[in-house]
C-alpha cells in the first residue's frame, strides 16, 4: 500500500505542479489585460497632460491614475513575485510600464499615443521582478525600456526568476491596442532597435 501511494504521489506532484504554473500565467495574462484596458480607457479620457500624484513612498505612481479604470478589487501582483519586507506595501508588485508612457515615473504621457505607428506591437506594460543587493538592499522598477533579464545595477541578484523570465522561459506583454501575449525575450525588441510593426517592440 504504501509503495503504491509512493507511486501515486509521484506520478500527481508533477501534475500539480504544472497546474499551478500554468494558474499563475493565467493570473498574470488577466492583470496585464486589465492594465492596458485601464491605460486605454484613461487615455480615452485624457484631454493633456497631467502629473501624476503621490509619492515614491506610498508605491508607484502611475498605478494610482489608473486604479480608477481598473475593476474593484483588482490585485496587481504576480502570485509567483517575491516581494521584499520595504515593498510590501507598495500598490503594484511585479509589473511595469513602457518607458516612452512615464519617462520620469512620474508623468504619464498621453500625447505618446498620437507617435504609436503601430499600435498591436507597441508594448504598454511588461512583467518585472525584485532585485537585491550585497549590502542587503532592494531594488523594484517602476518603468521599462526592454525584457527585464538582467538586474538593473551590478551585483544585484533578483528574487526568483528574471521578470521576462518568470513562466515559461517567458512573460506576458499588454500593448497599446489592448490585447496581451505571451513572449519569449528575445522575440521583443527593446527601446533602442526601433519598431517596424513586426514583432513586439518597446519603442513606438
Amino acid at each position: 500500500m504504501i509503495a503504491i501511494v509512493s507511486v501515486l504521489a509521484a506520478l500527481l506532484i508533477p501534475v500539480l505542479a504544472s497546474a499551478r504554473s500554468k494558474a499563475h500565467a493565467t493570473s498574470c495574462l488577466s492583470t496585464i489585460r486589465g492594465l492596458t484596458t485601464a491605460l486605454n480607457l484613461y487615455a480615452a479620457d485624457a484631454a493633456t497632460e497631467q502629473t501624476i500624484g503621490g509619492t515614491e513612498a506610498e508605491g508607484v505612481a502611475w498605478l494610482r491614475t489608473l486604479e480608477p479604470y481598473l475593476e474593484r478589487g483588482t490585485k496587481v501582483e504576480c502570485p509567483t513575485v517575491s516581494v521584499p519586507a520595504q515593498f510590501s506595501a507598495w500598490n503594484v508588485k511585479g509589473y511595469a510600464i513602457n518607458r516612452r508612457l512615464a519617462p520620469d515615473d512620474w508623468l504619464l504621457r498621453r500625447e505618446a499615443w498620437g507617435g504609436v505607428r503601430f499600435p498591436s506591437t507597441s508594448v504598454a506594460f511588461t512583467e518585472i521582478s525584485f532585485a537585491t543587493g550585497s549590502s542587503g538592499s532592494a531594488s523594484i522598477q517602476e518603468t521599462a525600456e526592454e525584457p527585464q533579464t538582467r538586474p538593473g545595477f551590478p551585483g544585484e541578484k533578483f528574487l526568483g526568476n528574471a521578470g521576462a523570465l518568470r513562466h515559461r522561459g517567458g512573460s506576458h506583454y499588454g500593448f497599446i491596442d489592448g490585447h496581451v501575449k505571451w513572449h519569449r525575450p528575445s522575440e521583443v525588441r527593446p527601446n533602442n532597435r526601433g519598431n517596424d510593426g513586426t514583432r513586439p517592440a518597446f519603442a513606438f
